[in-house]
C-alpha cells in the first residue's frame, strides 16, 4: 500500500512540477530584476540548471523512501558521499574555467548522479511505475507554460503577475482536456488516505 502511494504522489509531482520548472526558467530572469538589481539578473541557462537540478532533488525525495521502507538506508551515506564528491570535482574543474555557470552545472550534475544512483538502488527494491502517457502530456504542458511565459509581451511586475496567471490557467485547461487530470482525482486530494 506504501509503494501506491508513492507511485500516486510521484504522479501528482510530474503533473505539478513539470509545468513549474518551466515557468521558472521562463520567468526566473525577470523575476530575480524585479526582487534585486540588474547586478543580480541571471541568464536563464543558469536559472535553467539549478531550477532542473531541484526537479532531481524532488524525484529523489520519493524514490529514497524505498529505501526507508526496505530498511535499506545504510546505502544512503554512499549516495550522499558520491553526490558530494561530484559536487566538488565539478565546482573544482568548471568554476575557474566558466565561473557562477560551473556552480550550476556541478550542482546539476551531482544531483542528477545521485538520482541516478537511488533509483538504481531503489528498483532493486520496488519499481514504482507511472504510464509514459503522463510523462508526455505533464512534458506537453510544461512546454505549452514556457511558451506562454516568454511570448507573453507584457513586461514590468504586472507582465509578471499576467504571464503566470495566464500560464497557470492554461495548463489547469489543458491538463483538463488532455485528461492529464480529472475532476475526480481533484476532489481525491482531500482525501488522500483510506479512513481518514
Amino acid at each position: 500500500r506504501s509503494l501506491g502511494y508513492l507511485e500516486a504522489s510521484m504522479r501528482w509531482f510530474v503533473i505539478i512540477a513539470f509545468p513549474a520548472t518551466a515557468g521558472l526558467i521562463a520567468v526566473g530572469p525577470q523575476l530575480i530584476r524585479l526582487l534585486g538589481q540588474d547586478a543580480f539578473a541571471a541568464a536563464r541557462s543558469l536559472i535553467a540548471l539549478l531550477v532542473l537540478g531541484e526537479l532531481f532533488v524532488g524525484f529523489y525525495q520519493l524514490w529514497v523512501f524505498v529505501l526507508y521502507l526496505r530498511e535499506r538506508t545504510a546505502k544512503l551515506i554512499w549516495l550522499f558521499s558520491l553526490a558530494a564528491i561530484a559536487n566538488l570535482v565539478g565546482n573544482f574543474l568548471l568554476v575557474p574555467r566558466i565561473g557562477i555557470l560551473g556552480a550550476a552545472w556541478a550542482t546539476f550534475i551531482s544531483c542528477a548522479i545521485q538520482l541516478f544512483l537511488t533509483i538504481n538502488s531503489a528498483k532493486r527494491l520496488a519499481d514504482l511505475r507511472l504510464p509514459v502517457s503522463v510523462w508526455i502530456r505533464a512534458a506537453g504542458g510544461g512546454l505549452l507554460v514556457y511558451a506562454c511565459a516568454v511570448l507573453v509581451p507584457v513586461r514590468g511586475l504586472v507582465g509578471l503577475a499576467v504571464r503566470v496567471i495566464a500560464g497557470v490557467l492554461l495548463y489547469v485547461i489543458y491538463a483538463l482536456v488532455t485528461r492529464l487530470v480529472a475532476l475526480r482525482d481533484v476532489a481525491q486530494l482531500r482525501r488522500p488516505f483510506p479512513g481518514k
